[in-house]
């Protein structure tokens, strides 16, 4: 299965708030129609129940919309800050629109790709601590003997 983009998301969500708004007016006026005769006339109470309805639709719409964006960019802030921090760990696990779910992949190869070069870089200091001890030790045995040769000629003569 396809998954929508963010940009088809929402403008389904916007043909939804749409539709709502337009069946919110027709009643309005049909309402008022149907109580007015012909006459059409719209009273102060009538018209704030109707701004009411109307902010309250706009409002959830927009808290709507602007969640289904925050939440997964405070997710990839998070996750990124945790890995300036040194967690290489770190994963996204979201659900969400097509280009967050492609953000979520890239930034889960990049952090393994990471995690992998900092393991190769501890392996490489461990391998280089060994090797300079084996040559601190190399170069002291033959040292150790030539010392041990010219003490042993000084005692003789």
């Amino acid at each position: 299965m396809k998954q929508k983009s963010l940009f088809q998301s929402l403008m389904n969500s916007f043909i939804l708030l749409s539709v709502t708004m337009g069946g919110l007016n027709l009643a309005f006026v049909l309402y008022m129609l149907r109580h007015a005769e012909i006459d059409i006339h719209i009273t102060l109470p009538w018209l704030l129940v109707y701004l009411i309805l109307f902010g309250a639709i706009i409002g959830g719409y927009s808290l709507w919309t602007a969640s289904r964006i925050t939440s997964p960019l405070n997710k990839i802030s998070e996750a990124i800050r945790q890995m300036r921090q040194g967690s290489y760990a770190q994963r996204l696990e979201m659900a969400g629109s097509y280009e967050f779910t492609i953000i979520q992949q890239q930034f889960n190869d990049m952090a393994a790709q990471l995690e992998q070069a900092q393991a190769n870089n501890r392996q490489l200091e461990e391998t280089k601590k060994q090797m300079l001890a084996d040559l601190s030790h190399d170069l002291r045995s033959p040292i150790a003997s030539i010392q041990g040769y010219a003490r042993h000629c000084t005692l003789a003569w």
